[in-house]
């Protein structure tokens, strides 16, 4: 039996994941998915210098997309000389294979081209760790003893997303929704995440015996649904998982009712801080995973946030006392003394 610690670290509106485990051997394998902006790295530091105490290593580290939330505390990690002397990381997944002088672009807000040539560069020409194009169309790798199946980009979209080298702005102003009731945001018109930059994540489903990991990154619900049903997932198939990584935190532009048609899970995990800046989560992706027509209402659905705030706590207030009960739900926070959502699992 393998016994998995997975942290969703409290990194503001950003993901920094980790999965650490023994392997069959009792090697302790370490696992990273993205690495947030550069203030991750205050939270980065003291995890890796753990690892590197014990003379671990990181077997494997996923860099979903060039986003500046995703990438820079690599970046600042790779830049610590301490660290980079005495924490082997054996391979990084990254697609960010295009040219670009290193003085263009902008290093600021969400903007990520810079950076990714910047990372890829030191990955490649400094430090010499391999680092793959991860694409569907080689769906099935194995790595640490683990199975990964990849759900996006798509082989198109990645070469479509490096030719255009397209840069990501945040969408603009946007109103709070946590004010509305769940079943009033049900029936709002949706439009999709397109973005290039994020439909070029590296999405995947992570196995380990028959516990089943889903982690989306950025991912477009256009991409997950095309490759899931390939694989022949559908209502009356769903993929059973034990948890989900709800994609670009919580945004109702990267969930879909047939998305979560295609996916049979009780358990929901938000990276975001419903931060003013960004208002993420959206309450109507809570709406839709709460209320989806092939929702079955006897399950009890639990939704987990890496963060604790006002925001967090007051965001079902207005759907009166009874909504728990009424949906069958559950709110989850990480501990008070921790810096990150901890779940434990067994496989």
């Amino acid at each position: 039996m393998l016994h998995f610690t997975c942290k969703f670290f409290s990194a503001g509106c950003a993901d920094v994941i980790s999965i650490s485990f023994k392997d069959i051997t009792g090697k302790s394998q370490h696992i990273f998915i993205d690495s947030g902006t550069e203030a991750a790295y205050d939270l980065l530091h003291p995890e890796l210098l753990a690892i590197a105490d014990r003379a671990e290593e990181i077997g494997l580290w996923v860099i979903s997309h060039w986003d500046n939330d995703h990438i820079c505390g690599i970046i600042k990690v790779l830049q610590d000389n301490d660290i980079r002397s005495r924490l082997p990381i054996k391979q990084v997944w990254f697609n960010a294979n295009y040219r670009m002088p290193r003085n263009s672009g902008s290093t600021s807000g969400w903007t990520g081209l810079k950076e990714g040539a910047l990372l890829r560069d030191m990955l490649q020409d400094e430090l010499g760790i391999p680092a793959p194009i991860i694409t569907t169309e080689n769906p099935i790798i194995d790595e640490l003893g683990l199975k990964f199946t990849i759900l996006s980009p798509p082989p198109e979209i990645y070469r479509e997303a490096i030719s255009k080298m397209q840069t990501r702005f945040p969408l603009g102003a946007k109103e709070w929704d946590h004010q509305q009731r769940l079943e009033a945001l049900l029936h709002l018109p949706s439009h999709l995440d397109r973005s290039l930059a994020n439909r070029n994540s590296i999405a995947f489903l992570l196995e380990a015996g028959t516990y089943r990991m889903l982690l989306l990154a950025d991912a477009s619900p256009l991409d997950l649904v095309e490759q899931l049903q390939k694989l022949g997932y559908s209502p009356q198939r769903p993929l059973q998982v034990d948890w989900i990584k709800v994609p670009h935190h919580g945004s109702k532009r990267n969930i879909s009712d047939a998305l979560l048609a295609l996916i049979e899970t009780d358990q929901y995990v938000f990276t975001a801080d419903a931060s003013t800046r960004l208002k993420l989560p959206d309450k109507e992706t809570i709406a839709h995973i709460l209320c989806h027509p092939q929702r079955d209402f006897t399950r009890h659905i639990k939704l987990f946030f890496n963060h604790r705030n006002n925001k967090l706590d007051r965001i079902f207030d207005v759907d009166g006392q009874d909504v728990f009960e009424r949906l069958n739900f559950s709110v989850h926070f990480p501990d008070p003394e921790s810096n990150a959502l901890i779940i434990h699992a067994d496989a």
